[in-house]
């Protein structure tokens, strides 16, 4: 990593304030413009900005070789989760997550976490897996294409955190982003979620499981059709939300 050079003392001694720093180098909104993601300069009440909400572009944060200092407002997710989470029994899809504080859009929740391992020691936890266990892998995989396949996979089964437990909803009010800081290897980053709008306290939090290209409906007749092609039927989606499309996993 390269850390920047802005002095402590910089907007009102929170570090970092102008596009000259150099961690902005390659980070940049939705527009493709140089821009901090965060909208407010403490860590603990900072927001991602809305270009970066729709965007999902990667996040560079400033890190341990930098000269700002820990208050600087482009650090938020190397500081650790600060909003209060509760793990509950759902009526009718296992445990779920929910927050006990009312949450802004943009807010910093929690990272996802687990065990860094290789897809070929993925796949055969996967082999072993008996058919009532859950499955709590994430691929690493941001920049797949560029580095011709992701290399990772975090494994939250026997060591990880509460946002194991975020259900899917087919009409969520978070999402995972893509975050670095201290190191530059692109195969490993962290995986944080983000509300994406209000979240009042005691509400469920969930994210959606497939990519947005993928969510087309999935009718009671064509999983039927899948079942009889693929010897399997696709997983049916318990969100209970108005744009619910049925069956995901396919």
């Amino acid at each position: 990593m390269i850390g920047c050079k802005c002095r402590k003392e910089n907007g009102r001694h929170m570090g970092c304030e102008y596009l000259s720093c150099e961690c902005l180098d390659e980070l940049v909104n939705s527009e493709g413009k140089k821009q901090f993601p965060y909208s407010q300069a403490k860590f603990n009440t900072a927001c991602l900005r809305d270009a970066f909400i729709k965007g999902r572009n990667h996040i560079f944060e400033c890190n341990s070789r930098c000269n700002c200092d820990s208050n600087c407002k482009n650090r938020v997710v190397q500081h650790g989760r600060k909003v209060g989470l509760e793990i509950f029994k759902t009526t009718n899809r296992g445990w779920g997550l929910r927050c006990t504080q009312d949450l802004k859009k943009g807010q910093f929740i929690d990272t996802y976490r687990g065990e860094i391992i290789t897809h070929d020691e993925a796949n055969r936890r996967g082999e072993t897996r008996t058919q009532d266990q859950e499955i709590y892998l994430m691929g690493l995989d941001k920049w797949t294409e560029e580095n011709g396949g992701s290399q990772y996979v975090c494994d939250g089964m026997h060591l990880g955190g509460p946002t194991r437990f975020i259900n899917h909803s087919c009409d969520p009010n978070c999402a995972i982003y893509t975050v670095s800081y201290n190191h530059a290897d692109t195969n490993i980053y962290d995986l944080a979620f983000f509300a994406t709008e209000p979240i009042s306290a005691g509400t469920e939090l969930t994210f959606n499981y497939m990519d947005d290209d993928k969510t087309y409906v999935i009718t009671e007749e064509k999983a039927d059709e899948m079942q009889r092609e693929n010897g399997y039927r696709p997983a049916k989606c318990r969100c209970g939300s108005n744009h619910c499309r049925g069956y995901f996993f396919t």
